[in-house]
């Protein structure tokens, strides 16, 4: 087909979604020549089959009869949202340090995963989706039907990237980055003393500020302008509080927040500033964060040794204890036979009928010193 030249909306979509027209004027039950004469337009279509094709392709009677020029349609459009989405990617890039995508399903490329969001969320028409998968060579499946196509890529999670945060109609930053990281939350979930530390690494100058923020879970880096969120970058070891003795790419960070003040229009000379003062600030905090630990670990050991020396003296005592009653309960006189031996397992129950003995008579348990000695006298005369 030549360049430029003009279909309707009909036959442009049977050559987007390469339907075969004799398949589909069987499906209408209607003459190949007949339907062929509505994609040359020599005759109208009828209301009766003009219904069900817009039924079919999912857009207006109008849309199908009117003009579509192939040129535009094919290329100038699709390259146009091709190096949008690219554009897009790049800021994400820029102002999230990176571009997450987990497909589940079907893996996807980073650039093919956003175009994938970005007709999920009806920024591109499923007809400019196959347009640009074709165009473009990409790794998407194709579904001629525009409902069983969204169907599709959602069961098979090819939406899930940072990209599914973006909502038509949202402010700028906030398409982007979470809401969760509005500025007023800065010092949300911090107790008296943590507030005193999050407050000293909130570097603020001419108003952006670039600070530590929790986003669920993990704590982040985020950047403001005018209490607006720009920028926020999770980096994994950067607040390590060196358990796994992690040494944290400073290069990397200063990268990001550079190639991010350089998309704002924002001077280099205040960024290098900005990010040097940041990295003093978590330098100290990680440092005030090793040695509280360090204090916690003396103090356990203390604790421990403690505990130690009192169990030691309880044992000392007891014995001292065992030897006093040793010395006032001895010789007992009963004039038992010395030479009296008993087996093993005899000396085992009396080793028993002495214990319980001793927890009735003991004078600190309601008996006497004149018992306790007639016990302590039997245990010698027995021999255990």
């Amino acid at each position: 087909m030549k360049e430029g030249k003009n279909l309707n909306g009909l036959k442009y979509l049977c050559f987007i979604r390469e339907i075969k027209s004799n398949s589909l004027a069987k499906e209408l039950g209607v003459s190949p020549g007949n339907f062929a004469d509505w994609l040359s337009t020599r005759r109208p279509i009828p209301d009766k089959y003009l219904n069900l094709l817009s039924e079919k392709f999912n857009v207006s009677p109008e849309y199908l009869v009117s003009e579509v020029e192939l040129q535009e349609a094919t290329t100038k459009d699709v390259s146009d949202i091709y190096e949008a989405t690219e554009l897009l990617m790049q800021e994400i890039i820029i102002r999230r340090g990176s571009y997450y995508f987990d497909g589940r399903g079907i893996e996807l490329s980073d650039l093919e995963g956003l175009i994938c969001n970005r007709y999920l969320n009806n920024e591109i028409s499923h007809d400019e989706l196959l347009t640009v998968i074709r165009q473009f060579n990409l790794n998407i499946p194709i579904v001629s039907d525009d409902v069983k196509q969204k169907d599709f890529m959602l069961k098979n999670d090819i939406d899930y990237c940072s990209y599914s945060h973006v909502r038509q109609n949202r402010e700028k930053y906030y398409s982007i980055l979470s809401e969760e990281f509005k500025f007023e939350n800065i010092f949300e979930f911090y107790d008296d003393d943590e507030l005193i530390l999050q407050k000293k690494m909130c570097i603020e100058e001419n108003e952006i500020v670039i600070a530590p923020q929790y986003g669920d879970e993990d704590l982040h880096t985020v950047v403001y302008i005018n209490e607006k969120l720009v920028g926020c970058y999770y980096y994994r070891d950067m607040f390590n509080d060196y358990s796994s003795n992690c040494k944290f790419d400073w290069k990397m960070f200063n990268d990001d927040i550079s190639k991010l003040f350089e998309f704002e229009n924002l001077d280099k000379k205040q960024c290098l500033r900005m990010c040097k003062a940041y990295k003093k600030a978590v330098i100290n905090h990680l440092a005030t964060i090793k040695k509280q630990k360090e204090e916690r670990r003396k103090e356990r050991e203390r604790e421990q040794h403690h505990q130690e020396q009192e169990k030691k003296e309880e044992q000392e005592r007891q014995y001292r204890q065992y030897q006093q009653y040793q010395k006032t309960y001895s010789s007992s006189g009963f004039g038992l036979s010395s030479h009296l031996s008993y087996s093993e397992e005899q000396k085992k129950v009396m080793k028993k009928m002495f214990k319980f003995a001793t927890q009735k008579m003991h004078p600190d348990a309601g008996g006497s010193e004149a018992e306790m000695k007639v016990l302590v006298g039997l245990k010698e005369e027995w021999g255990i």
